[in-house]
C-alpha cells in the first residue's frame, strides 16, 4: 500500500487538518483524541501529522501532546490500515518535526507498538 504522510504545523494549516481528521472519524469515539482535535480545529495550537492512502482517504492522524504527565504522542490508524507500517510512518514524520517523546499508557497492542519504536511511557 502506498501512503502519503503530511505535516502540518501550528495556526491555521493544523485547523484544516484537525477537520480533516473529525470528518473522517481518525479517532475511537469517546476517547480523548477526539476531544483534542476538536480544540486544534478552534485553536490551532497543536501541530498534527495525517496519513493518507493511495486513494487520498486520511487513514491516520498523530499529534504531540503536552500533559501534567509529560509530553505525549497521541495516535490513531484505521484498524483496517494497521500493521502496515501506517503508524510508523505517523510516529517520523513527527520525529522530523516536534520534540515529544513518551505515549500514554493505553491497550496492550498500542504498549506493543510504541515499544517497538522504542517510545517509552
Amino acid at each position: 500500500m502506498k501512503i502519503r504522510t503530511e505535516f502540518f504545523k501550528k495556526g491555521e494549516a493544523c485547523k484544516v487538518a484537525a477537520d480533516i481528521a473529525l470528518k473522517n472519524r481518525l479517532y475511537v469515539p469517546g476517547f480523548w483524541l477526539s476531544g483534542e482535535l476538536k480544540k486544534i480545529r478552534e485553536y490551532g495550537d497543536t501541530s498534527i501529522v495525517i496519513s493518507f492512502d493511495e486513494n487520498n482517504v486520511p487513514i491516520g492522524v498523530a499529534i504531540p501532546k503536552s500533559c501534567y504527565w509529560g509530553n505525549q504522542l497521541w495516535i490513531f490508524v484505521r484498524k483496517s490500515k494497521r500493521r502496515m507500517g501506517v503508524g510508523t510512518d505517523l510516529v517520523n514524520t513527527l520525529k522530523n518535526h516536534e520534540s515529544f517523546f513518551g505515549h500514554y499508557n493505553t491497550s496492550k497492542g498500542s504498549i506493543e507498538f510504541f515499544n517497538k519504536l522504542n517510545l517509552k511511557f
